[in-house]
């Protein structure tokens, strides 16, 4: 019964939002959709069944399962211990739904009592045991259980009898629930850490294309100019892939903040992608692009998030970390960030010197000519049409004919449809929001659709506010993804201001926000201000002259590049939007000369 009424209200909203809104859509759940612990249970249950499928010889048979099932959980004690036949369950369920890892998903969550037997106090008390052991002191179980048990009986009350420590066997197995690595990490520090826990493996030479990828960032030695005001902006950072295999550059992004989890996403997702974009827009042709096989990358902090590991997974794209002080072992990428100093920028205005000897009384700054949308386009034909069209220094190589041949034998896998559709929401920022009567609010933006409100009025209770999962993409707030549990989907949801929200980043809008609060500031009175503006008045009154004061402003130019959002991203999608509409203008400050002001705004934005 409860199942026939959950389809027909399905159909029902599914059906009006194609009639109502043809720009929202239901994409299906991911591993985001449910609790931390269900979900961290389905990836060790995926990753044992990788690694059966990698080193299993013969067939799927008790005699050869269960060996390779020991020998997984002695190196990963925190696995699920299991029999052959669920392995083989595992495994036929994970072929048969593309190795979906949401399949795997125990329902055992949604039954019982999941609420803490301690009293919320006691749970404080154990908070701050928790957080003294992870002191980076290092001080010992037994120390923290003592002081566990020292601030609840302090505290115990005469009329509450519920307060009680927990016994000392029960701390320890709690400890022993942590996860290893974040122990490692806040006790040891990241170095040690990742060479506990760090899976760090050698040169593998691969047999086809995207089978080996390698990527990394860097700052580029040139400096760029604004594509609207035309000044300096600085040095942008790059992050690149290349495919070890046939040599080809596959995929980069470019943009002026630190390299981070975004900038690694991005750069993921234009590789996995075909580039119609840059075929389109200024006709390069570049024909590399498929699903990644072995991520390989150094142990920088953005590729050992664990948002990257999950959304790799998920991706089917295995993470390889190469080990710590050995770039030798992840060297075709490391190469090639000297090649495009070397070949493309050491003739271009603007460059920049490694040393204050080199550049001698060169000013970088002053000589500085390309601008930014320029240099995209220049880099990414240099890039497809040059660099890969050229032999290697031994003349032996031309990585667009191994990329040709390696296609001809045995093609990368490519993202279907449905992937494709689901890739934004996939790599999103994942948040939680409560639904309102004017629906989701997202840092003051607001999103709605006749879906959602026909979610609220079947789901929403008046007096009871329901917080639900939001799925953010970094680049284009003009939609968020929301998670409607009942439904067990996701809904699209777009923007109520799409005017200002097209192609509008999350940290553009960010710094527009605070933007707007500093000018206020500075346009407005504070309380000193007024103090001083109401003795000014008796001194008036009194007879007596006010005194006007003026001030002084100082000039940059790189954080307004970064509060215009700039990425090799935002210059490919308003390539499309001018197509589209031609009266469409990039945007641009309100006042430039404003944004010196807030300098210390755009210092914070940066240690992001």
């Amino acid at each position: 019964m409860f199942n026939d009424e959950f389809i027909d209200e399905l159909e029902v909203l599914q059906n009006h939002e194609e009639s109502s809104d043809s720009k929202t859509s239901f994409l299906a759940p991911d591993l985001d959709s449910y609790p931390k612990a269900v979900k961290e249970l389905a990836l060790k249950k995926l990753k044992l069944v990788l690694y059966v499928r990698k080193h299993l010889n013969n067939g799927w048979t008790e005699r050869n399962l269960n060996p390779l099932i020991e020998e997984f959980i002695s190196t990963n004690p925190d696995s699920p211990n299991l029999s052959w036949r669920t392995l083989i369950r595992w495994h036929k369920t994970l072929e048969h739904n593309n190795n979906n890892p949401v399949v795997l998903i125990q329902k055992d969550h949604q039954k019982g009592n999941r609420k803490s037997k301690l009293n919320i106090n006691n749970e404080d008390y154990f908070d701050e045991a928790i957080n003294r052991f992870l002191r980076a002191e290092r001080p010992t179980i037994a120390s923290a259980y003592r002081f566990y048990k020292d601030r609840v009986l302090l505290n115990i009350s005469s009329n509450d009898s519920s307060l009680k420590p927990m016994s000392k066997n029960a701390f320890y197995k709690r400890i022993d629930k942590l996860n290893s690595y974040e122990i490692a990490l806040k006790r040891y520090g990241k170095h040690k850490a990742d060479m506990m826990f760090g899976y760090k493996g050698g040169t593998i030479k691969p047999e086809r294309i995207m089978q080996r990828v390698e990527i990394d960032h860097t700052p580029l030695d040139l400096i760029l100019l604004d594509d609207i005001t035309e000044k300096p902006i600085g040095k942008p950072y790059l992050t690149l892939l290349k495919d070890v295999f046939s040599g080809c550059l596959v995929g980069y992004h470019l943009t002026f903040k630190a390299p981070s989890y975004a900038s690694v996403v991005k750069a993921v997702c234009h590789t996995l992608l075909p580039k119609s974009q840059s075929q389109e827009l200024w006709g390069i042709e570049w024909p590399c692009y498929g699903k990644i096989e072995v991520l390989v990358t150094d142990n920088a902090a953005e590729f050992w998030a664990k948002s990257l590991d999950q959304t790799c997974l998920e991706l089917g794209i295995n993470i390889q970390y190469n080990q710590v002080g050995k770039p030798w072992l992840k060297p075709f990428i490391e190469r090639n960030f000297k090649t495009i100093n070397d070949l493309l920028l050491d003739e271009q205005k603007g460059k920049t010197f490694r040393s204050m000897d080199v550049r001698g009384e060169y000013d970088s700054v002053k000589n500085a000519t390309i601008k930014f949308g320029d240099f995209v386009h220049g880099f990414e034909k240099w890039m497809a049409e040059v660099y890969n069209c050229s032999p290697e220094s031994r003349g032996l190589r031309v990585p667009s004919l191994l990329w040709q041949e390696g296609f001809e034998k045995l093609p990368p896998a490519e993202l279907n449809e449905q992937e494709v559709m689901e890739l934004s929401k996939l790599t999103g920022l994942k948040v939680s929001r409560v639904i309102q009567s004017s629906g989701i609010t997202y840092h003051y933006l607001r999103y709605d659709s006749d879906a959602l409100s026909d979610y609220r009025k079947s789901y929403l209770s008046p007096n009871r506010p329901k917080s639900v999962n939001v799925k953010v993409d970094i680049d284009d707030v003009s939609k968020i993804y929301v998670y409607l549990p009942e439904l067990k989907q996701y809904l699209t949801v777009p923007c109520v201001d799409q005017v200002y929200t097209r192609y509008l980043s999350l940290d553009q809008h960010l710094i527009n926000m605070s933007f707007t609060r500093a000018k206020n500031r500075l346009n407005g009175k504070s309380d000193k201000d007024l103090a001083a503006s109401r003795e000014e008045i008796r001194e008036i009154l009194a007879g007596h002259d006010a005194k006007i004061k003026t001030s002084t402003k100082v000039t940059t130019n790189k954080k307004a590049a970064q509060y215009k959002g700039y990425s090799s991203e935002t210059v490919r999608n308003a390539g499309n939007a001018d197509k589209v509409s031609p009266t469409h203008e990039p945007k641009a400050p309100d006042s430039s000369d404003d944004v010196s002001e807030l300098e210390a705004l755009w210092q914070s934005f940066n240690k992001d």
